[in-house]
């Protein structure tokens, strides 16, 4: 069986997209990182938002936060109301 560059094992034309290029098993993996970092993200902000901040300055704090800070509040909620 072929696979994709991953190592997912690719059956036939229903383990891939409808462009016909791309791995379904790797767009739902990708998916669910980028819906996990995007939930840190909106959850940093209502955190920031909660303190006193506005959204401005909450999403200037989030996109100059480092990406390990933002998975360990995602990991941590805790550290987000710290």
């Amino acid at each position: 069986m072929a696979c994709c560059g991953r190592g997912h094992e690719i059956r036939g034309p229903q383990d891939r997209l409808s462009d016909g290029y791309t791995c379904r098993y790797c767009h739902r993996e990708n998916q669910t990182r980028y819906n996990h970092r995007r939930k840190a993200a909106v959850e940093l902000l209502h955190a920031a938002e909660g303190r006193g901040m506005t959204v401005a300055d909450a999403l200037a704090l989030i996109r100059h936060a480092p990406v390990r800070t933002i998975q360990d509040c995602a990991v941590h909620p805790r550290l987000a109301d710290a």
